[in-house]
C-alpha cells in the first residue's frame, strides 16, 4: 500500500495531473485497497488505455469536454501501477475521430459528463458560413447625386407645413406657387393680386407657395417669421434649384393627396404670371353636377424636341433620355388638374425615372396612365410668351407668362379698374 503512495505522488509530480497515467494508478490504488485487482484486468488495461492518451483533441487548440473521453471501460482494475504505455505521443491518422461513448463515468463527485459536440469534421466549424458571405447584399457608399439626376422617390419632409389649410372645407380650387425661398416680393405681390383668396364670391379658393431650402444664411428665421404671419408656406427639406422642380412638383402632388383630398382642382401657377382667376373658375365650371376626371389642362406642347446643345437650359443627355422628343406634355408655367390625378400621378412616379424638367416628366407619367390633356376651347388661353399688356385683351386670357412684381401689381390695378366693357372671346366660357 506504501508503494501504491509512493508510486501516485512520483506520477503526479512528472505528469500532468489528469492525464491517463496518473488517473489510472489512482484507481488501482483504491481498486488494490479493496482487495479486487486481478491481472486479467490489468493486461485490458495496458493494452487499451495507454496507446492513444490524446483521442479526444482534434486540433491543438481543441477543448476537451471529458478528460477521460478515450476510456472504453471505466470500471476495469489494474493490478500492476509500472506499465508503460507503448505509444504516449501517437499521432492519429483520424484528427476527427467521433467518440463512441458519450457518457464517461468517472471516480470523482462529478460522476456523469456528457460529451458534447463530439463529432468534428474540421477545426474550422465556420467554413460553411464564410462560404456564404460573397452572397450577402453590401451596402452602396453614399454619392452625391449627378447634374442631371432627380432624387426621387424619395421620403422628404415639410419643415414648414399647412396641414389644416383644407380642413373643414371642400375647396373648389387649391392654387400651388411654386417660388423660391429669397423671393419674398413675388410672393407678397401674388397674396395682393391673383392670390387672394376672396376674389371670387361664392367658391373656395386656397393658396399655398412650396418651396425647398436655401443656401443663404439667415433666411431660414425670415422665412418662420413669414410663415407665421400668412399660413401659406410649404418647405420641404430638399435645396431649392431649377434641377429640382421636379423633386417641388412631386412633393406638391404629395401634399394635396394628403391634406386636400375633398377639393375639386387644383392649379400650379409660376410666381411670374399673371393669372386670370375668373375666367379660370369659369373654364372649370363650379355650377357642374360634378368635377371633372383625368382632367389636366393648359397650354400644351407636341412634338416637343430634345436639346443636345449643351449651352441650353434645356439640355438633355442622351444618358438620361434617349428620345428625340418628349411625349405630349403641357407647359409648366400654369395649368389646373382634377384632384383625382395626383395620386395617379404618384403612382406611376413609381415606375418612371425622373428627368429635371418636371413638366416634360409630368407628361411623361400621364403617358405612363395612357392619359392625355385635356385641349382648350381656345388654344391661346393660357399664353406661352410674354404679351404686352391689354386689359381687354387679358380679360380673354387665363394666364401670361414673363411677370416682374412691380408690373403685376401695376397691371392688376388697371385690371380691375372701372371701365367700358370688353368685347368677349366667343371661344371662352361666358
Amino acid at each position: 500500500m506504501l508503494l501504491c503512495v509512493g508510486l501516485l505522488l512520483m506520477s503526479y509530480v512528472s505528469s500532468d495531473p489528469w492525464s491517463a497515467t496518473v488517473q489510472g494508478r489512482a484507481w488501482w490504488c483504491w481498486r488494490v485497497g479493496e482487495g479486487m485487482a486481478s491481472a486479467s484486468s490489468f493486461s485490458y488495461w495496458s493494452n487499451t488505455a495507454c496507446t492513444t492518451p490524446n483521442t479526444t483533441r482534434t486540433a491543438p487548440n481543441t477543448t476537451r469536454a471529458t478528460p477521460n473521453a478515450t476510456h472504453t471501460a471505466p470500471n476495469t482494475t489494474r493490478t500492476t501501477p509500472n506499465t508503460t504505455c507503448t505509444a504516449p505521443n501517437t499521432t492519429h491518422a483520424t484528427p476527427n475521430t467521433t467518440r463512441t461513448t458519450p457518457n464517461i463515468t468517472r471516480a470523482t463527485p462529478n460522476t456523469t459528463r456528457t460529451a458534447l459536440n463530439t463529432t468534428r469534421t474540421t477545426p474550422n466549424t465556420i467554413t460553411p458560413l464564410m462560404g456564404a458571405v460573397p452572397h450577402l447584399t453590401q451596402p452602396t457608399p453614399w454619392k452625391p447625386p449627378g447634374p442631371f439626376e432627380v432624387v426621387y422617390p424619395h421620403l422628404y419632409h415639410f419643415i414648414l407645413d399647412q396641414p389644416d389649410k383644407c380642413q373643414g372645407l371642400d375647396p373648389f380650387l387649391v392654387l400651388m406657387v411654386p417660388v423660391a425661398p429669397w423671393n419674398r416680393e413675388a410672393r407678397d405681390a401674388v397674396r395682393a393680386t391673383w392670390g387672394n383668396q376672396s376674389l371670387v364670391s361664392g367658391v373656395t379658393i386656397r393658396r399655398l407657395f412650396i418651396l425647398g431650402l436655401a443656401d443663404r444664411t439667415g433666411l431660414q428665421e425670415e422665412l418662420f417669421r413669414e410663415s407665421s404671419e400668412h399660413h401659406d408656406l410649404l418647405q420641404g427639406d430638399f435645396l431649392d434649384s431649377y434641377r429640382n422642380l421636379t423633386i417641388k412638383t412631386m412633393l406638391m402632388m404629395e401634399w394635396l393627396v394628403a391634406h386636400c383630398p375633398n377639393a375639386a382642382y387644383a392649379a400650379k401657377v409660376d410666381t411670374d404670371m399673371f393669372l386670370n382667376v375668373k375666367l379660370l373658375i369659369r373654364l372649370l365650371d363650379p355650377h357642374a353636377s360634378r368635377p371633372k376626371h383625368n382632367y389636366i389642362t393648359g397650354a400644351i406642347i407636341t412634338g416637343g424636341v430634345v436639346r443636345r446643345d449643351k449651352g441650353s437650359r434645356w439640355y438633355m443627355p442622351p444618358e438620361v433620355y434617349p428620345n428625340p422628343t418628349y411625349p405630349l406634355y403641357i407647359s409648366g408655367n400654369a395649368y389646373a388638374f382634377s384632384m383625382d390625378l395626383p395620386g395617379k400621378i404618384l403612382e406611376a412616379s413609381r415606375v418612371v425615372k425622373p428627368i429635371y424638367l418636371e413638366d416634360v416628366y409630368l407628361g411623361m407619367c400621364l403617358e405612363h396612365l395612357g392619359l392625355e390633356p385635356t385641349p382648350l376651347p381656345d388654344p391661346g388661353l393660357f399664353h406661352l410668351w410674354p404679351l404686352p399688356y391689354s386689359r381687354c385683351h387679358y380679360t380673354n386670357i387665363v394666364s401670361v407668362t414673363g411677370m416682374k412684381p412691380h408690373q403685376l401689381l401695376l397691371y392688376w390695378a388697371d385690371f380691375h379698374k372701372a371701365g367700358p366693357p370688353c368685347p368677349h372671346n366667343p371661344q371662352t366660357p361666358p
